[in-house]
């Protein structure tokens, strides 16, 4: 595999590589030994830029409108396990910060692989209008994808993996009309991360493996809207608490969790199921002074956690769960039958913040005092896993959940 400094090419190379694709829009391709950023820069609207097979070291920054960045001109898309030779490989070397940074509408990125940056592998910022897809972005100090502000966008068919503080990031948006489907977050600290963002669309993902699975949170001091409006269906979130993932910015209160609503409003989760984590399956909690209320887990399988089913005091029932499959839960009988406080089913209070369980508001103190001593020792950001190759690389197989896992669906 070729590898290439980003070093600037000869403006007569560059020139040689253009292909005519219609009187506006052409084909530009990388020139051998040359630089991503510098064939980006002389890229106009409507273009495609190619990166051949290889490795780049360097970072890229998108500032052109409507253009299209990808590492396969065809955009025939094959699965099964690909010829690592053909990969093309944007690395940070552990040095550089950014892998691409998005900062023009309407840009599309696809077929890549992006690694090892101090903060982000792709980061999307203040921009309306994006597409994000086939890409495996891992070992990042930050996030894997990052949205900050950014609206009107999808990410599909993409993998993160170990990255410091969340594989996928949606954030300071509202209402953010991003779409993220096909897509998984593996061996991350947190595998989703849903910050101050509203009105978005997540389906046929998988948050498992991390420390945490999906954190959906409404933090006071954060830019951006509250947090609220979330639909979430057709998701496996399972066996997080995995205590090789990157230590990670969160206190460990949420550590070994698999969904947490911290302070969140509206949000609806469907079609999901909660396995084998080791902290509770779900958890509806407060972050600072932001009570959560209104949100909805309908229609789910959470079993085999360390409590399946978790509420924290003061939580008030406007928050419910209904149709679930569940074993335990805390309070006791939150979820099961009329008599459960939390269930969709049951008059809805909405208002009681005398609510909740103390004894798990006292494990996530316990969990966050502790958090030094269990955070140190574990792996570098840059020590984790690459995320496998073929299919997952590319994102989950495109099929529902319901058909993999009817018992999920089954209510």
């Amino acid at each position: 595999m070729r590898k290439f400094a980003g070093s600037l090419a000869a403006s007569a190379a560059l020139g040689a590589l253009l292909v005519a694709a219609t009187p506006t829009t052409r084909v530009i391709h990388v020139p051998d030994g040359g630089s991503i950023q510098a064939t980006v820069d002389m890229a106009r609207r409507g273009d495609m830029v190619v990166v051949p097979a290889g490795t780049y070291a360097e970072e890229v920054v998108i500032t052109t409108p409507g253009i299209h960045l990808t590492g396969n001109e065809s955009q025939v898309f094959v699965a099964g396990p690909a010829d690592p030779a053909t990969f093309r490989v944007i690395d940070g070397g552990g040095e550089l910060a950014t892998g691409i940074t998005v900062l023009a509408d309407n840009v599309e990125v696809s077929s890549l692989r992006v690694t090892g940056f101090t903060q982000d592998g792709i980061r999307i910022e203040g921009v309306s209008g994006f597409t994000v897809h086939h890409i495996a972005s891992y070992n990042h100090g930050r996030y894997g994808f990052a949205t900050i502000g950014a609206t009107n966008g999808e990410i599909y068919n993409t993998t993160s993996s170990s990255a410091g503080l969340a594989g996928h990031a949606l954030t300071a948006c509202g209402p953010c009309g991003i779409n993220l489907r096909l897509s998984q977050g593996i061996n991350n600290a947190v595998g989703l991360l849903v910050e101050n963002a509203s009105g978005i669309e997540i389906s046929e993902t998988n948050w498992s493996f991390n420390g945490t699975g999906a954190i959906f949170a409404n933090r006071a001091e954060a830019d951006g809207p509250e947090q609220g409006e979330v639909t979430m269906q057709y998701a496996s979130v399972n066996e997080n608490g995995n205590p090789l993932t990157p230590t990670t910015g969160w206190t460990g209160e949420w550590f070994g969790h698999g969904l947490v609503v911290a302070g969140g409003h509206k949000n609806s989760f469907q079609f999901m199921e909660f396995l084998t984590n080791a902290g509770y399956g779900i958890l509806y909690a407060s972050m600072g002074d932001n009570i959560p209320t209104s949100n909805k887990t309908k229609s789910v399988t959470s079993n085999t956690n360390s409590t399946d089913f978790a509420v924290a005091l003061g939580v008030p029932n406007s928050n419910c769960i209904g149709q679930a499959t569940i074993v335990t839960s805390d309070p006791v009988g939150a979820s099961t039958g009329s008599a459960g406080t939390y269930d969709c089913a049951a008059p809805v209070g909405g208002s009681d913040l005398g609510l909740g369980s103390p004894t798990v508001t006292a494990r996530l103190a316990a969990d966050a005092a502790f958090w030094p001593t269990a955070a140190a020792g574990r792996p570098s950001w840059q020590d984790g896993p690459e995320p496998p190759n073929g299919e997952a690389a590319r994102g989950p197989v495109a099929r529902p959940l319901c058909e993999a896992l009817p018992q999920v669906c089954a209510s």
